[in-house]
């Protein structure tokens, strides 16, 4: 897969909410899990989180919008975007978050709480600061997504906060503790984890 190719869907034969879903309501082992599997679903988990964020931002930017023009949001749709690494030796972070987005996506769809379908539109950066930036700039100068989701990392975060901040656009849940997003009050960057601090 090329660092700029499109990944838009889920595959068919993966259900990745069922498995999110038995982590979340079951508590089978007292025993911690450090396996490459236990970790995938932690950030599956989290990517459930980004997007329970996410609703809340969107809830609000439409309901003090309606009369005006968004970026991202049409008659039948939301369109979310990500960068994240999906190849190379971080991308078990990156395609977790992309599933556990997706996964929440799949839900809200399916229950029709929206009037409108909402879709994540993701690229690979491999974890890679320029890739990202690319991409993050692709995501709001071409394809006008609504708000970005799920970013994976600290140096692809860091990278990119600037073209973020001059958008004006939302970042919901970059995955980074980092304390460059912690030393302002950003307005349009809603955080998922604590500080490394």
């Amino acid at each position: 897969m090329s660092k700029q190719e499109v990944i838009e869907t889920r595959p068919e034969n993966r259900s990745p909410s069922a498995d999110i879903t038995h982590a979340l309501y079951t508590t089978e082992s007292t025993h911690i899990d450090t396996s490459p599997q236990h970790h995938s679903l932690f950030y599956g988990i989290l990517g459930r989180i980004v997007v329970q964020r996410l609703f809340v931002a969107l809830i609000v930017t439409l309901s003090t919008s309606s009369s005006l023009a968004v970026d991202g949001v049409t008659e039948t749709e939301i369109v979310f975007g990500q960068s994240c690494a999906m190849e190379g030796p971080t991308s078990a972070l990156g395609l977790s978050m992309r599933e556990g987005i997706l996964a929440a996506f799949d839900e809200i769809n399916d229950s029709e709480v929206l009037d409108k379908k909402i879709r994540l539109k993701s690229y690979d950066d491999g974890y890679e600061p320029e890739f990202a930036l690319k991409n993050t700039i692709t995501l709001i100068e071409e394809d006008k997504v609504f708000a970005l989701a799920g970013y994976v990392g600290t140096p692809t975060t860091r990278e990119c906060l600037p073209v973020i901040l001059k958008a004006k656009i939302p970042l919901v849940g970059p995955l980074t503790g980092a304390n460059f997003l912690r030393k302002h009050s950003y307005t349009n960057i809603i955080k998922l984890r604590a500080s490394y601090a």
